[in-house]
């Protein structure tokens, strides 16, 4: 609010000129109008004597109300224009960064205080416009940074959903945090991982049936708000590197379903072709034999008639369980179909392999299955025996020299075992 001022001497005149201009010219009148009436019966030259009085008495007001009209100008243009102007002056150099210190002295008290709070309301608008300036800046500089987090993320995702391994996951998820937040030294661990480290932000990676591991970061140096974003986004990886791992392990899983046989849990026919022939190669890279053993279980379709269907698995199963506890560790046996089993040694010599077949045939024979009723019955075995490339010079050949050396044990009266001659 402005403070009330007295008016200064040139506004007081102009006031004081106008106001006597008025009451004079109407003074003036009222006073010819009665006089002309006095003076009507004194004759026309004294009425002419009035006339000229009152002429000049009109001229004289005249005159007096243009002094006053012009000291009016005068005023106004002290007290409004020249100083409206200085501020609009001030107003335009402040607008272009070059405001200069208002001359306060020159002006009304009044006009002064307006220059001032008009000065001082442009730089608090300049200041809002700066900040405002400043925020946007900020805002666009978060929202670039969202962005890139944003598309760092969705290239994290493709990489990791698309790794073969485990340590592939971790390893990307390691490179997108570090890349995403320089310095701040992450840490992804899948499976069992010691987590040692104090402090910190922690983020469980949590798979379906509870936490598979966690992803760490160093926020030490990073302020609460940004620490509850990271978080925040550490949590959505975390949950992507779950659903990584989860599909790797889902599909070793089936992988690993469609190379067993369900019912003995041994390798089937399918994965049998493929490492038959690699295990060939690596024969021929090392110079050394490769031994394979066909067991085909004697009888075993009258066993499967006569007790059952259920019975006939236990054969399987016990055939497979002694097979797989009877072979060396760098051995393997799978189940190539019906009642037919199969072991591969790799290095295994003629004389090596004849032994391991006999030995695995007599402890097939010393677990018999339990049927209905309670009665053990034996389980015997038939085996033929071939070695790389003493008896076949490829995998294929191989596999049907030992089909020829078990169909001539079984032709032999079976419960035997027959070396390729």
């Amino acid at each position: 609010m402005f403070k009330r001022r007295p008016l200064r001497a040139p506004t007081r005149l102009a006031l004081i000129l106008i106001t006597v201009s008025v009451l004079g010219a109407a003074v003036t009148e009222i006073a010819f109008r009665k006089a002309a009436g006095i003076v009507a019966e004194l004759g026309p030259e004294a009425l002419s004597g009035v006339q000229r009085c009152h002429a000049m008495a009109l001229i004289s007001l005249t005159l007096v109300t243009v002094l006053a009209a012009f000291s009016g100008y005068l005023v106004a243009w002290h007290v409004v224009v020249d100083p409206v102007g200085r501020i609009l002056d001030a107003l335009r150099s402040r607008r272009e960064g070059s405001l200069r210190e208002f001359d306060t002295a020159k002006v009304q008290p009044e006009m002064a205080e307006v220059a001032v709070e008009a000065v001082g309301l442009v730089k608090e608008l300049e200041d809002e416009r700066t900040k405002l300036d400043r925020e946007h800046a900020e805002a666009t500089a978060r929202a670039a940074a969202r962005a890139e987090e944003l598309e760092a993320l969705v290239a994290l995702s493709s990489r990791i959903h698309g790794a073969r391994t485990e340590a592939d996951v971790v390893a990307e998820t390691v490179q997108a945090l570090a890349r995403i937040y320089p310095g701040c030294t992450p840490r992804v661990v899948v499976g069992r991982g010691a987590d040692v480290e104090a402090g910190g932000l922690r983020v469980a990676i949590r798979g379906a049936h509870g936490d598979i591991g966690f992803i760490r970061l160093d926020v030490a140096d990073v302020p609460a708000g940004d620490v509850v974003e990271r978080e925040r986004i550490v949590e959505v990886v975390a949950h992507h590197v779950a659903l990584a791992v989860a599909g790797l392990r889902t599909r070793a899983k089936l992988s690993e379903q469609s190379l067993r046989d369900p019912l003995t849990k041994l390798y089937n026919r399918r994965w049998l072709g493929d490492t038959l022939r690699r295990e060939v190669s690596r024969s021929v890279r090392l110079g050394k034999p490769l031994a394979v053993l066909a067991f085909d279980v004697d009888h075993f379709k009258w066993f499967n008639d006569h007790f059952g269907h259920q019975a006939g698995d236990e054969v399987l199963k016990t055939v497979a369980d002694t097979l797989a506890s009877g072979i060396r560790s760098e051995d393997f046996a799978c189940r190539q179909g019906g009642e037919e089993f199969l072991v591969v040694m790799p290095g295994a010599d003629v004389a090596t392999a004849a032994a391991r077949a006999e030995a695995l045939r007599a402890d097939i024979a010393r677990h018999p299955v339990v049927v209905a009723g309670g009665t053990r019955e034996p389980i015997t075995v038939s085996v033929g025996v071939a070695v790389f490339p003493a008896h076949a010079p490829s995998a294929d050949e191989l596999l049907a020299a030992a089909d020829a050396a078990l169909y001539r044990a079984k032709a032999s009266g079976r419960d035997r075992v027959v070396v390729v001659s």
